[in-house]
Protein backbone atom coordinates (compact mmCIF):
# COMPACT_ATOMS: atom_id res chain seq x y z
CA UNK A 1 0.00 0.00 0.00
CA UNK A 2 1.36 3.44 -1.15
CA UNK A 3 0.40 6.79 -0.49
CA UNK A 4 1.68 10.43 -1.32
CA UNK A 5 0.42 14.16 -1.87
CA UNK A 6 2.19 17.14 -2.44
CA UNK A 7 1.40 20.44 -0.50
CA UNK A 8 2.00 23.76 -0.93
CA UNK A 9 5.18 25.82 -0.12
CA UNK A 10 7.25 22.67 -1.46
CA UNK A 11 5.91 19.90 0.61
CA UNK A 12 6.15 16.37 -0.70
CA UNK A 13 5.55 13.25 1.80
CA UNK A 14 5.24 9.72 0.75
CA UNK A 15 4.70 6.05 2.53
CA UNK A 16 4.17 2.92 2.16
CA UNK A 17 3.43 -0.09 4.22
CA UNK A 18 3.67 -3.63 3.24
CA UNK A 19 2.11 -6.89 5.04
CA UNK A 20 3.83 -10.32 4.44
CA UNK A 21 4.21 -14.15 5.00
CA UNK A 22 6.90 -15.94 4.23
CA UNK A 23 6.19 -19.69 5.07
CA UNK A 24 8.10 -22.91 4.05
CA UNK A 25 10.35 -25.95 5.46
CA UNK A 26 12.58 -24.56 8.54
CA UNK A 27 16.14 -25.94 6.55
CA UNK A 28 15.20 -23.75 3.69
CA UNK A 29 15.59 -20.40 5.96
CA UNK A 30 16.62 -21.10 9.13
CA UNK A 31 20.20 -21.64 10.43
CA UNK A 32 20.79 -24.21 13.29
CA UNK A 33 22.60 -22.12 15.77
CA UNK A 34 23.79 -24.86 18.05
CA UNK A 35 25.54 -26.56 14.50
CA UNK A 36 25.72 -23.47 12.52
CA UNK A 37 24.60 -26.00 9.79
CA UNK A 38 21.31 -24.97 7.30
CA UNK A 39 19.26 -27.19 8.52
CA UNK A 40 16.83 -25.24 10.99
CA UNK A 41 16.26 -25.81 14.58
CA UNK A 42 14.03 -28.61 15.72
CA UNK A 43 13.88 -30.06 11.76
CA UNK A 44 13.04 -33.35 11.73
CA UNK A 45 15.70 -34.97 9.05
CA UNK A 46 13.31 -37.79 9.14
CA UNK A 47 10.32 -35.94 7.97
CA UNK A 48 11.47 -32.51 6.17
CA UNK A 49 7.54 -31.38 5.40
CA UNK A 50 6.52 -31.88 8.65
CA UNK A 51 5.82 -28.52 9.61
CA UNK A 52 6.11 -25.49 7.52
CA UNK A 53 6.94 -22.66 9.08
CA UNK A 54 8.03 -19.01 9.36
CA UNK A 55 11.59 -18.56 7.48
CA UNK A 56 13.95 -16.18 8.85
CA UNK A 57 13.09 -13.90 5.73
CA UNK A 58 9.37 -13.49 7.05
CA UNK A 59 9.51 -9.38 8.13
CA UNK A 60 5.33 -9.37 8.68
CA UNK A 61 5.25 -5.27 8.74
CA UNK A 62 7.97 -3.09 6.51
CA UNK A 63 7.30 0.81 6.59
CA UNK A 64 8.84 3.33 4.58
CA UNK A 65 8.16 7.21 4.76
CA UNK A 66 10.14 9.97 3.15
CA UNK A 67 9.77 13.68 2.62
CA UNK A 68 11.04 16.58 1.00
CA UNK A 69 10.96 20.47 1.86
CA UNK A 70 11.62 23.76 0.02
CA UNK A 71 12.96 25.86 2.85
CA UNK A 72 13.85 29.73 2.80
CA UNK A 73 17.02 30.94 1.51
CA UNK A 74 16.88 27.80 -0.49
CA UNK A 75 17.74 25.66 2.20
CA UNK A 76 15.98 21.67 0.97
CA UNK A 77 15.49 19.12 3.53
CA UNK A 78 14.62 15.20 2.92
CA UNK A 79 13.96 12.60 5.58
CA UNK A 80 13.82 8.81 5.31
CA UNK A 81 12.07 6.46 8.15
CA UNK A 82 11.87 2.81 7.57
CA UNK A 83 10.59 0.33 9.57
CA UNK A 84 10.48 -3.54 10.00
CA UNK A 85 8.99 -5.68 13.03
CA UNK A 86 11.62 -8.69 14.33
CA UNK A 87 11.72 -12.27 12.61
CA UNK A 88 10.53 -15.22 13.94
CA UNK A 89 12.23 -16.69 16.74
CA UNK A 90 12.99 -20.48 17.73
CA UNK A 91 14.18 -21.37 21.15
CA UNK A 92 16.32 -24.47 21.39
CA UNK A 93 17.61 -27.34 23.81
CA UNK A 94 20.79 -27.04 22.63
CA UNK A 95 23.14 -30.68 22.60
CA UNK A 96 19.57 -33.35 22.61
CA UNK A 97 17.92 -35.01 20.01
CA UNK A 98 13.86 -35.15 21.22
CA UNK A 99 12.85 -36.95 17.93
CA UNK A 100 15.81 -39.26 17.35
CA UNK A 101 16.68 -37.97 13.96
CA UNK A 102 20.65 -37.84 14.72
CA UNK A 103 20.84 -34.16 15.11
CA UNK A 104 21.18 -31.98 18.47
CA UNK A 105 19.48 -28.42 18.94
CA UNK A 106 16.44 -29.29 18.54
CA UNK A 107 13.13 -27.43 19.48
CA UNK A 108 11.50 -26.25 22.86
CA UNK A 109 8.83 -29.21 22.94
CA UNK A 110 5.41 -27.69 23.06
CA UNK A 111 6.63 -24.91 20.09
CA UNK A 112 7.43 -24.90 16.42
CA UNK A 113 9.62 -23.39 14.33
CA UNK A 114 9.44 -19.83 14.40
CA UNK A 115 6.49 -19.22 16.72
CA UNK A 116 7.94 -16.68 19.01
CA UNK A 117 7.13 -13.10 17.01
CA UNK A 118 4.46 -15.20 15.78
CA UNK A 119 2.24 -15.70 18.34
CA UNK A 120 4.13 -16.72 21.58
CA UNK A 121 5.52 -14.62 23.92
CA UNK A 122 7.62 -14.45 27.29
CA UNK A 123 4.67 -15.44 28.93
CA UNK A 124 4.34 -18.01 26.99
CA UNK A 125 8.27 -19.29 26.84
CA UNK A 126 7.89 -19.35 31.00
CA UNK A 127 4.83 -21.58 31.10
CA UNK A 128 6.65 -24.08 28.22
CA UNK A 129 10.10 -23.68 30.31
CA UNK A 130 8.45 -24.86 33.41
CA UNK A 131 6.74 -27.70 31.72
CA UNK A 132 9.87 -28.50 30.38
CA UNK A 133 12.01 -28.70 33.99
CA UNK A 134 8.91 -30.79 35.34
CA UNK A 135 8.08 -33.55 32.62
CA UNK A 136 11.94 -33.56 30.59
CA UNK A 137 14.89 -32.41 32.83
CA UNK A 138 17.13 -35.20 34.16
CA UNK A 139 15.66 -37.59 31.68
CA UNK A 140 17.31 -39.38 28.47
CA UNK A 141 16.79 -38.46 25.18
CA UNK A 142 17.62 -41.43 22.64
CA UNK A 143 20.99 -40.77 22.73
CA UNK A 144 21.47 -41.44 26.00
CA UNK A 145 22.04 -37.87 27.00
CA UNK A 146 20.71 -36.66 30.31
CA UNK A 147 18.53 -33.61 29.42
CA UNK A 148 19.40 -30.54 31.37
CA UNK A 149 17.26 -28.16 33.22
CA UNK A 150 16.73 -24.80 32.14
CA UNK A 151 16.84 -21.31 33.70
CA UNK A 152 16.05 -18.55 31.73
CA UNK A 153 18.14 -15.42 32.21
CA UNK A 154 16.51 -12.34 34.11
CA UNK A 155 17.17 -10.16 30.85
CA UNK A 156 16.58 -11.43 27.21
CA UNK A 157 14.81 -10.75 23.82
CA UNK A 158 13.28 -12.60 21.17
CA UNK A 159 15.34 -10.54 18.51
CA UNK A 160 14.76 -7.39 17.69
CA UNK A 161 12.97 -5.19 14.99
CA UNK A 162 15.05 -2.71 12.56
CA UNK A 163 14.18 1.34 12.35
CA UNK A 164 16.57 4.26 10.75
CA UNK A 165 15.98 7.57 10.50
CA UNK A 166 18.03 9.72 7.79
CA UNK A 167 18.23 13.46 7.64
CA UNK A 168 19.24 15.22 4.50
CA UNK A 169 20.00 19.21 4.46
CA UNK A 170 21.26 20.83 1.16
CA UNK A 171 22.00 24.16 -0.15
CA UNK A 172 21.89 25.92 -3.75
CA UNK A 173 23.91 28.51 -4.86
CA UNK A 174 23.68 29.42 -7.95
CA UNK A 175 26.02 31.18 -10.40
CA UNK A 176 25.74 33.30 -13.41
CA UNK A 177 21.87 31.24 -13.71
CA UNK A 178 24.13 28.68 -15.44
CA UNK A 179 26.63 26.99 -12.80
CA UNK A 180 24.91 25.45 -9.51
CA UNK A 181 27.23 24.47 -6.27
CA UNK A 182 25.18 22.44 -3.73
CA UNK A 183 26.42 21.46 -0.13
CA UNK A 184 24.90 18.88 1.43
CA UNK A 185 24.82 17.80 5.18
CA UNK A 186 23.29 13.79 5.83
CA UNK A 187 22.90 12.16 9.39
CA UNK A 188 21.90 8.34 8.68
CA UNK A 189 20.06 6.63 11.92
CA UNK A 190 19.98 10.30 13.61
CA UNK A 191 17.85 8.58 16.73
CA UNK A 192 21.19 5.77 16.47
CA UNK A 193 19.04 2.70 17.65
CA UNK A 194 21.28 0.02 18.12
CA UNK A 195 19.11 -2.37 15.27
CA UNK A 196 20.84 -5.35 17.19
CA UNK A 197 20.72 -8.96 15.52
CA UNK A 198 22.16 -12.69 16.26
CA UNK A 199 20.37 -13.28 19.09
CA UNK A 200 21.11 -16.82 20.49
CA UNK A 201 18.43 -19.08 20.69
CA UNK A 202 19.54 -21.83 22.99
CA UNK A 203 18.29 -22.32 26.44
CA UNK A 204 20.92 -24.12 27.62
CA UNK A 205 23.25 -21.16 27.07
CA UNK A 206 23.97 -18.42 29.51
CA UNK A 207 24.12 -16.04 26.67
CA UNK A 208 20.12 -16.90 25.72
CA UNK A 209 18.37 -13.96 24.11
CA UNK A 210 21.15 -11.55 24.29
CA UNK A 211 22.49 -10.20 20.49
CA UNK A 212 26.01 -10.79 19.58
CA UNK A 213 25.85 -8.04 16.42
CA UNK A 214 24.03 -5.05 14.78
CA UNK A 215 21.99 -5.67 11.85
CA UNK A 216 24.84 -3.90 10.39
CA UNK A 217 27.78 -2.22 10.88
CA UNK A 218 28.48 -0.52 7.48
CA UNK A 219 28.08 3.24 6.87
CA UNK A 220 24.94 4.50 5.50
CA UNK A 221 21.22 3.76 7.12
CA UNK A 222 20.79 1.14 9.69
CA UNK A 223 24.16 1.01 10.94
CA UNK A 224 25.82 3.23 13.62
CA UNK A 225 24.54 6.88 13.43
CA UNK A 226 26.84 8.64 11.26
CA UNK A 227 27.30 11.91 9.26
CA UNK A 228 28.28 12.68 5.45
CA UNK A 229 29.38 16.14 4.23
CA UNK A 230 29.44 16.28 0.31
CA UNK A 231 29.49 19.17 -2.52
CA UNK A 232 28.36 19.03 -5.72
CA UNK A 233 28.69 21.25 -8.75
CA UNK A 234 26.31 21.41 -11.81
CA UNK A 235 26.62 23.64 -14.90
Amino acid sequence: MRADKRFSHGFQILGSYAWSSNIGTPGTGLVNPTTGGTTGPGLNLDNWHQTPAPLITDYTHVVNVSAVAKLPWRFDLGLNFSYSNAPPFSPIVGGIDFNGDGTTGDLLPGTTAGAFNRGLGRTDLVRLVDQFNQTYALTLDPRGRTVPRIALPASYSFDHGFQALDLRLSRTFVFRERWRLSLIGEVFNLNNAANLSGYSSDLTSPAFGQPTARFTQLFGSGGPRAFQLAMRMSF
